[in-house]
Formats: C-alpha cells, sequence, structure tokens
C-alpha cells in the first residue's frame, strides 16, 4: 500500500512539472525515419509523427513507442495538456529504472563524467603526453643530490594518503610518515636519451639542452630496492619495482605538463596511476589507483656553504577510481611535502 501511494505521488508531482513547463522530445540519432505531419484545427493541440513504415493506427493523444524489427512509431503531442492526458504511470516510472552506475555521459571536452566521481581521466587509455619527461636545468647534466623531505601536513582519507606515500616510494621507515621524520636519500640527474627529441628549453636566448632525473635511482635510494631489479622505461613513462616477492608495483604517468627552468623555477604536473596489489583477503588481486603529483621548485645557494640548492613545495593528493576512470575533480586526500635538494 505504502509503495502504491509514493507511485501516485510521483505521477502527480511529474505531471505538475510538465504541465509547468515546455515539453520535448528528441528522436534517437542514427534512425532514417519520414516524417508526417497532421493538424487539426483546434488551437491548442498539434501532433507530429514520425514513423518508419506508413501504417494506420489509432494514436489519440497517446505517446507509444513501439520499436521492433519491423516497426518504431513515435507520436508526438506539442500541447501541453494533451502531453497531460498521454503520459502514464509507466512513461514517468521508467525515468526511475536507470541504475546510477549505468548513468555516463559526456562532456564538450570529451571528459567522461561517471555517476560518483564527476569528471574523470581515463587511466587505462589516455591521451598522448604533453611532454616526454619532467625537464631540469640543464646545469643539473650528471649531478647528484642529498634530499631532505619532510612531510608537513596530511588531510583527507589518512590511511589512502600513506598508501600512496608509500607506493610512490616513500621511505621504509614509516616515522618519515607518521611522525614528520626527515626523510634523507640521493637523486641523480642525467643527459636525456636521444628518442627524447622535446628535451630542451630556451634560456637567455639560447637553446639548451634539459636534464632529466634517474628514476630508477632515486627510487632504490628511498625504499632500499636494488637498482638493477627496479625497470625504467624512459619511453613509455612507467616503471616498476618489488619490496618484496609478493609486492609488485607499476607506475606509468598517464598526464604531465612540466614548466620549463627560467630565473623564477620550474616544475611540473603529474597524474600516475598506481597498479599494486588490492591487499589483505585480494591480495592475489592487482587494482588502479591514481595519484597527482605537484612540485615546484627554486633555485639558490646556501647562505652557509653557498653550494647550489633547490627548494621545493610539493603537493600529492589521491583520487577514487571507479572502472578505470579516476575523479580528478574531488581528491581524497592531500599530503603536502618541503623538499631541499643539496648538490654533493
Amino acid at each position: 500500500m505504502k509503495s502504491s501511494s509514493s507511485c501516485v505521488i510521483l505521477f502527480i508531482y511529474f505531471s505538475s512539472q510538465i504541465l509547468s513547463s515546455n515539453a520535448f522530445f528528441s528522436v534517437p540519432p542514427g534512425r532514417t525515419n519520414r516524417l508526417m505531419a497532421a493538424k487539426n484545427n483546434s488551437d491548442d493541440e498539434h501532433t507530429t509523427t514520425i514513423s518508419r513504415r506508413s501504417r494506420s493506427r489509432s494514436t489519440n493523444r497517446q505517446i507509444l513507442m513501439a520499436a521492433n524489427n519491423d516497426e518504431e512509431l513515435i507520436t508526438i503531442s506539442t500541447s501541453r495538456r494533451d502531453i497531460f492526458l498521454s503520459s502514464s504511470a509507466a512513461v514517468i516510472a521508467s525515468s526511475f529504472c536507470v541504475h546510477p552506475s549505468n548513468a555516463q555521459t559526456l562532456t564538450t571536452s570529451g571528459i567522461e563524467r561517471v555517476e560518483g566521481i564527476g569528471g574523470g581521466l581515463d587511466l587505462l587509455s589516455p591521451n598522448p603526453l604533453s611532454y616526454s619527461e619532467v625537464f631540469y636545468p640543464n646545469s643539473m647534466i650528471n649531478s647528484k643530490w642529498k634530499v631532505q623531505r619532510v612531510i608537513t601536513s596530511v588531510e583527507g582519507d589518512l590511511g589512502q594518503a600513506a598508501l600512496a606515500w608509500q607506493l610512490l616510494g616513500g621511505s621504509s621507515d614509516e616515522r618519515a610518515f607518521t611522525s614528520k621524520l626527515t626523510e634523507v636519500y640521493e637523486s641523480t640527474f642525467t643527459s636525456p636519451p636521444t628518442s627524447l627529441d622535446d628535451a630542451k628549453y630556451e634560456y637567455e636566448g639560447k637553446i639548451l639542452q634539459a636534464a632529466i632525473l634517474d628514476r630508477g635511482s632515486e627510487l632504490s635510494s628511498r625504499t632500499g630496492v636494488a637498482n638493477d631489479t627496479i625497470q625504467w622505461d624512459v619511453k613509455s613513462n612507467s616503471i616498476s619495482y618489488a619490496r618484496n616477492k609478493d609486492d609488485n608495483v607499476n607506475l606509468t604517468i598517464v598526464r604531465r605538463n612540466t614548466e620549463l627552468p627560467t630565473d623564477q623555477g620550474f616544475g611540473f604536473d603529474e597524474i600516475c596511476r598506481i597498479e599494486s596489489s588490492a591487499g589483505g583477503i585480494f591480495s592475489g588481486t592487482n587494482v588502479y589507483r591514481a595519484a597527482r603529483v605537484r612540485r615546484r621548485y627554486r633555485r639558490g645557494f646556501d647562505e652557509t656553504t653557498g653550494q647550489r640548492i633547490l627548494d621545493a613545495i610539493e603537493v600529492v593528493t589521491t583520487h577514487r577510481v571507479l572502472d578505470g576512470i579516476a575523479g580528478i575533480e574531488l581528491p581524497t586526500s592531500t599530503t603536502k611535502s618541503r623538499l631541499r635538494y643539496t648538490q654533493i
């Protein structure tokens, strides 16, 4: 009885909404239909019939949709009164039959919108990257730096923030995350391979070759994993490693923006697809996660030693992933860090 009352209330509400506004229906695209217009002398009624076949039917003030192998007939009334009389409870109720998980549309920019996460980025088939790598100043080629990293704040889901920090290469000492212990490791910068033909930038009117970070060497220094077991593929922008035999991790950059070196500094904005074990009872199953890493560098000199330094601010956000689509609009956690690079 309660269910019947709810249906009646829904019917009355939506009927009133139809009466108070203009209603329109669109024919599904790709149909090859013939248009037949029939007008009568009534001032408040106009009916347009679209039919694949010419067939005589009694369709007085009704909206009839029949789709099978032989025919499709749609009768549309533009009169508000006719729409009200011809709308049935079944037609109105049909709008509630779509499960939210199937409610997906495309925006004009081509970014898929998914129910529950908004505008999303396709992690499984992303667009080509804008830059082949993150580019550092030419003077950093073949140089090694000591890095001091400290986490300054964590917001949102602490569990996801800690997991992303660890998967992205965080120290094996968890105190670096939980107690803001300063993490110390080494970073090496090298010349880019010849395949990276965009690894250059203009400085003071000159075209200079950029340096790139040896990601494998840095990951080894942070995690303690042997460098020769880390698989870093510059061309595919991915790196794979394992802290133990059953904990394989793959990091792949699916979107990148780079701020080329200038006197004011440089930086990057990357979205990383993380493939790793689901953990727990599902440890044998791999899942995809998404993390966005933004970092901004400023060059300078140490006031005490006079050595070259780089100061950086890093913001890492985690994002919900649904069927390979990452909800970039709404982060689930935010981790902020400060970094200082001192040349060795």
